[in-house]
């Protein structure tokens, strides 16, 4: 299982110029390596090697013969088709295929009361498929819970007041203002893209990226909020709801953070 990279971490000095480069270009750490850092222990420096490296992914096992690929890409052409003059102009888009024992995995903090409604959404949302192909028939997914996940990590014991976001997040005003920004680590998204099934494209909002590492004023825990991006009103012929996007995020506590100078 990989986690977004901490921005907070920095590799050790001292390194190799293409072992180093290679460090930077990782976007994703194994759980177990996320663990050390939520909880500011140190990292086992012999696994600083290729062998741990793969597809832009930090793991604590060598890769192997069976396992040279986490997942694979490839650019289909498709053609669109303008309403007015029926011209068409060709465009590629990125298809993404899993090696066998790999794929997408989320971690949700779901209410008591609202499991049952949340599973049966996530079964519908299977059996109908993700992304704009789902109506040929791609995307489709079967969710599957992972038994006994635990961070291991107290919360009451998280005296920084730094948090680590699991996802793209998007910050009420009250959070927003209470970002100590000089002592985090961070980097922004723009997010936008068109409606499903329609023209119309959403407004721009711009988040924090997944990885980011936030410190608060006071001891607040971020939550983030989600904003309407469209409104039915304004396209009465075109939208029959509110288009909104999920700026809400996922955040784990973190014991402490070292400073790249420190």
């Amino acid at each position: 299982m990989f986690l977004p990279k901490p921005l907070n971490y920095f590799f050790a000095k001292n390194l190799k110029y293409d072992l180093n480069k290679k460090l930077k270009k990782l976007k994703f750490f194994s759980l177990n390596i996320v663990k050390k850092i939520l909880n500011n222990e140190d990292l086992d420096l012999s696994l600083i090697d290729n062998k741990y490296f793969l597809d832009g992914c930090w793991k604590t096992i060598q890769n192997n013969s069976s396992e040279d690929k986490i997942y694979s890409t490839m650019e289909v052409p498709h053609i669109v088709t303008d309403r007015i003059s029926y011209g068409t102009q060709i465009f590629y888009q990125t298809e993404v295929f899993f090696n066998s024992n790999a794929g997408l995995f989320f971690i949700a903090d779901v209410k008591d009361e609202l499991i049952q409604k949340f599973e049966a959404i996530l079964n519908f949302l299977g059996d109908e498929g993700l992304g704009a192909d789902k109506t040929i028939g791609k995307g489709l997914f079967e969710a599957e819970e992972i038994p006994d996940f635990n961070l291991n990590f107290n919360e009451t014991e998280n005296k920084s007041n730094f948090y680590y976001s699991l996802s793209l997040y998007s910050p009420t005003k009250e959070e927003f203002e209470k970002i100590a920004s000089d002592e985090s680590y961070y980097d922004f998204i723009i997010r936008a893209g068109l409606v499903s099934n329609k023209t119309l494209s959403r407004k721009n909002l711009r988040m924090f990226i997944e990885g980011s590492v936030l410190k608060f004023k006071e001891c607040l825990k971020p939550y983030g909020e989600i904003k309407k991006v469209l409104n039915k009103e304004d396209y009465a012929n075109y939208l029959d709801y509110d288009i909104y996007r999920s700026g809400q995020a996922l955040f784990l506590p973190m014991k402490g953070v070292e400073n790249e100078n420190s």
